[in-house]
Parts: structure tokens; C-alpha cells; sequence
């Protein structure tokens, strides 16, 4: 029984769900994440950051979503998606993620090699302002 206990804590740790930080001070990776979004600062509207080991070592990584106006103008937003690998206490971009779209970035879980997220998009016949689906993504991460 204890074995087993053990086994279950042990897959536990290891697929956690991840806290998402969506506001002004993204948790221990502010820094970074500042200089990622630096270049469209002015077109910010929001950046959520999520943590958890996705590289193996025991480091809590992270990975950034920052949605911005277009600096074109128009009534959308971008998203970009970036993988920030944590190392001697510093987060670092770890590669930009490509083919995740949608808003409300949530229960993010973080694997060995990959990081799963729901998104909330668009299906069958929504409008573009008004997603009602839902999307679960799976971030290479290795």
C-alpha cells in the first residue's frame, strides 16, 4: 500500500496543474517576460504566464502568452506564444510556439518534454468577437 501511495504522489508531481499569473506581475519570470514583450509594449493587452517543469531538471519553466493589438490597426489581436526554459535561477526564451490560437489560456499542465493547455475558440459558426469552443493543445517542449 505504501508503494503504491508512493507511485501516485510521484505521478502527481510530475503532471501538475499549472498556476496561471494574467496580470501586471507575472510571477518569478517578470523579468524576462518583460523583455520579451518589450518591442509591443504599446499594444499590450494582456500576458499570461504559467509555470512548471517542462524540461526534466526540476526548475519550474514557464510559458508566456501575450495577446496585443495589431500595430496595424483593426479590431483584432495577436497572440504570441513563448516557452521560457528556467537555468541557474534565470528564465530564458526557450522557442516561439506556433499553430496555438484562441483566448482564455487555462489548465495548463506541464510534462516532461510538453505542455498542455486549453483554449477557448472558435467553432462552427461563431463569430470571430465570440468563441464558444474549446480547444486542448499540446506544446512540444523538448
Amino acid at each position: 500500500m505504501l508503494k503504491l501511495c508512493a507511485c501516485a504522489l510521484s505521478l502527481l508531481a510530475t503532471c501538475a496543474v499549472a498556476q496561471a499569473d494574467c496580470d501586471d506581475a507575472p510571477g518569478p519570470a517578470e523579468n524576462a517576460v518583460r523583455r520579451l514583450v518589450a518591442p509591443l509594449a504599446q499594444h499590450e493587452l494582456d500576458v499570461c504566464v504559467f509555470y512548471g517543469d517542462y524540461s526534466g531538471d526540476g526548475a519550474e519553466d514557464a510559458v508566456v502568452f501575450f495577446y496585443f493589438a495589431d500595430p496595424n490597426g483593426g479590431n483584432s489581436f495577436d497572440l504570441e506564444v513563448t516557452k521560457l526554459r528556467q537555468s541557474d535561477g534565470r528564465f530564458r526564451p526557450d522557442g516561439l510556439v506556433e499553430d496555438v490560437y484562441g483566448e482564455s489560456p487555462r489548465d495548463a499542465r506541464f510534462f516532461e518534454g510538453r505542455i498542455e493547455i486549453t483554449m477557448t475558440t472558435p467553432q462552427g459558426d461563431d463569430p470571430r468577437c465570440c468563441p464558444t469552443g474549446t480547444t486542448r493543445y499540446t506544446i512540444d517542449a523538448r
